[in-house]
């Protein structure tokens, strides 16, 4: 979901499913942490939010729970060159807690699983906030 203050977004909210993996990813952009919070509190103890709570974001965050959900967060939707390589660098944070979750190390057999997997989520976040080139 979105939520918007006089035609300005202030907050972004959905999860990407990976299929082919037996997880989701948690995507947020937004300065207020509030509505995030609420929704974790369906997924995750109130310990991790805690937790969540206490590490100050400056640009962008990714943290795998206990329960293997995982989340990104950026205090801003992307839009800037800056942004994306941001984001980028979390998504790559994302996949690699995954497929090492599921005993998949980096390696060069494993690299097009690593890429592919990069590839996808980016995919669909761009698809999320109509990022087009």
């Amino acid at each position: 979901y979105t939520t918007v203050d006089k035609n300005k977004e202030t907050h972004k909210l959905f999860i990407i499913k990976l299929v082919v993996y037996p997880f989701d990813v948690m995507i947020y952009f937004g300065k207020d942490q509030q509505p995030l919070y609420k929704e974790l509190s369906k997924y995750i103890s109130a310990d991790e939010i805690q937790e969540l709570r206490e590490k100050q974001i400056t640009r962008g965050n990714s943290v795998i729970f206990n329960n293997g959900a995982s989340l990104i967060r950026m205090s801003n939707i992307p839009r800037s060159i800056n942004d994306l390589a941001t984001l980028n660098h979390e998504v790559f944070h994302i996949v690699f807690f995954i497929l090492q979750k599921i005993g998949i190390e980096l390696c060069p057999k494993s690299d097009e699983a690593f890429a592919y997997l990069i590839e996808y989520i980016n995919k669909e976040i761009y698809k999320k906030i109509s990022i087009s080139f």
